[in-house]
């Protein structure tokens, strides 16, 4: 069910339905049902027969929104009738559909029959308004109304917008853009933010004709803290609020620049500079690798920061003497890199990530993934001309992901010299990914190829594997009709060979040999009979030297290409020159490649 919070100036006041007092717990009053006005009554006028007080509810959702501005917190809010910035909750009929961007939290219902449900909407994002269609149809919008009052002062370096700007030494002043915002504002409040309801507020009227108002002297006294401003109407209505950090010891004295992209060592240390009145102290919160170096002898306090993507977020706690600690969030708007297969964990990084040109291809998985400050809209590519445009990155914190597939096309990848793919953000860029050169590379043996007469020369060394000699039995496959014998035989007891032409053109060559061993005087006999003894002469060299005597003709030097087909046409006596040339002309991808240094 919803509560409803009463100011601490309306304690006086207690709610009641249909003349009857809610029930109070802890300050706070809970209503039975969504259906029914609610009104103040005095407390003095409880039991009296007055009338009731002002209508703080009407019951009636036809005529107007139940909606709360909630705190930074998003733990309590406070009733509104057109809010104007911030997070909001709006209670309306669970039949009603809201409209445009969802909010940051669930709607969840506000009763247990889940007749109404609290929606969520954050008037601050980009689109941000609130607005239902009914079931009739129709179209309910919630004006907005946003007072144009905004904080200004000496601001030390936080990014909480949760929390407001943090003002020091002096507090800040409020600003209008013309006297006339002041006009419709009565009264307004200053208070320490925060759970619990015992903490310091004081109000006062603003100043007419004037542009700017000043906080109330109290301020100062408090030293530190994290406090708020509404602004109320003549009517008693919460107009607009504000929240804001103020310290009293703390300056600001040096802001240093910090660059979107990396330099070419990486991103550089950060190093903010405060001037602490004594007994002051801010300590490192989150993560543990920041520090703040203390100079005695200036009072300066230096918080550094390292050059690290989980630095990019860092928190403090600023500790005043005698007072209550006030939060302090510094965030730097850097961006990371990292290069991630689908599933895998990222790991940031400000230097130029080594890739190979296979993970630029159709079929690959890898991604680029960019860790973005928000709203950040960045291009990609080798060449500015034809970089591609990605983003925004969202509020959600998640990287922006781009697959490396989507280059496929670029001519950088075919070249074998190196190239660095870039990320652009506006005119500046950086390399986040280094493409190495290519080399050729020698198949067999990975030799490089530095110039194409080194290359001829490192083929000739691979000749012999490259065209190597026919088997004797490929040279007869080769050249059947060349009457080429299909063996020889040698006597193994004499080393006799058969040379008469008989011997060479039988289809049954081992006749020959037998009737040798027959008559062989050194032949070894076992009762009378021949041990059959001797060898076969098949190989190519024997045979370059035995052929030349039976035929009266050499035996070419016969030789194949490796890469080209079994049934093509084989090299007799080929030179090196020739041999070299048709392995480079033709056979140049089975022999050479690019590589990857």
């Amino acid at each position: 069910m919803e509560v409803i919070e009463l100011d601490d100036s309306s304690l006086e006041w207690v709610p009641v339905i249909d003349g009857i007092p809610l029930e109070e717990r802890s300050g706070f009053y809970q209503l039975p049902s969504l259906d029914s006005p609610v009104r103040l009554l005095s407390r003095s006028r409880v039991d009296s027969a007055e009338g009731p007080g002002p209508e703080v509810w009407s019951g009636d959702f036809s005529k107007e929104l139940l909606v709360f501005k909630l705190d930074a917190d998003a733990r309590e809010g406070r009733r509104v009738h057109c809010p104007g910035r911030g997070l909001c909750l709006v209670v309306a009929p669970s039949d009603w559909k809201p409209l445009g961007r969802p909010g940051p939290v669930a709607p969840e219902p506000v009763l247990p029959d889940g007749t109404y449900t609290a929606h969520y909407f954050d008037l601050d994002a980009e689109d941000g308004h609130v607005a239902f269609r009914r079931p009739d149809g129709h179209e309910s919008r919630l004006a907005r109304h946003r007072l144009h009052v905004r904080l200004e002062g000496a601001v030390l370096p936080d990014s909480s917008a949760r929390m407001g700007p943090f003002f020091g030494p002096t507090p800040p002043v409020l600003s209008a853009a013309t006297p006339e915002v002041w006009d419709e504002v009565a009264t307004i409040v200053v208070g320490e933010e925060g759970p619990g309801r015992k903490r310091w507020r004081t109000h006062f009227h603003p100043s007419p004709g004037s542009l700017s108002q000043e906080m109330p002297p109290e301020l100062v006294s408090k030293g530190a803290g994290w406090f708020f401003v509404r602004f109320y109407s003549y009517t008693d209505d919460l107009i607009d609020s504000l929240d804001f950090r103020f310290a009293s010891g703390l300056q600001l004295m040096h802001r240093p620049q910090v660059r979107l992209l990396p330099g070419t060592e990486g991103h550089e240390e950060v190093r903010f500079i405060l001037s602490a009145d004594g007994g002051w102290r801010v300590t490192p919160m989150w993560p543990r690798l920041c520090r703040a170096d203390v100079d005695q002898s200036s009072s300066e306090i230096a918080l550094v920061i390292p050059a690290a993507p989980e630095a990019d977020e860092t928190r403090w706690q600023v500790d005043p003497p005698g007072g209550r600690p006030v939060p302090l969030v510094i965030r730097l708007d850097r961006v990371w890199w990292s290069l991630v297969d689908d599933g895998e964990e990222p790991r940031w990084s400000d230097r130029p990530l080594r890739v190979l040109r296979d993970w630029f291809r159709p079929v690959s998985r890898k991604r680029l993934l960019l860790k973005l400050p928000r709203g950040l809209s960045v291009r990609l590519g080798f060449d500015a001309s034809m970089a591609r445009e990605f983003g925004p990155a969202g509020s959600d914190g998640q990287p922006l992901a781009v697959h490396l597939r989507d280059f496929a096309d670029c001519p950088e990848l075919s070249r074998p010299s190196p190239a660095s793919f870039r990320v652009w953000v506006s005119r500046e860029s950086a390399v986040c990914l280094s493409l190495p050169a290519l080399t050729l590379r020698c198949r067999i043996c990975d030799h490089p190829g530095t110039s194409r007469q080194d290359m001829v020369r490192h083929v000739g060394s691979h000749l012999e594997d490259l065209f190597p000699r026919l088997s004797w039995e490929e040279i007869l496959e080769a050249f059947p009709d060349r009457g080429y014998p299909k063996a020889l035989y040698r006597c193994s007891y004499c080393g006799h060979i058969e040379f008469d032409e008989q011997t060479i053109s039988s289809d049954n060559p081992t006749s020959a040999i037998l009737a040798h061993l027959d008559n062989c005087p050194y032949a070894e006999r076992d009762g009378g009979k021949v041990v059959v003894r001797f060898e076969p002469i098949d190989d190519v060299e024997r045979m370059r030297e035995i052929l030349p005597r039976l035929r009266q003709e050499n035996l070419p030097d016969i030789r194949r290409c490796r890469f080209c087909p079994r049934d093509s046409e084989p090299w007799e006596d080929p030179s090196r020159e020739a041999m070299t040339a048709h392995l480079m002309e033709r056979h140049w991808d089975e022999l050479w490649t690019y590589r990857e240094e």
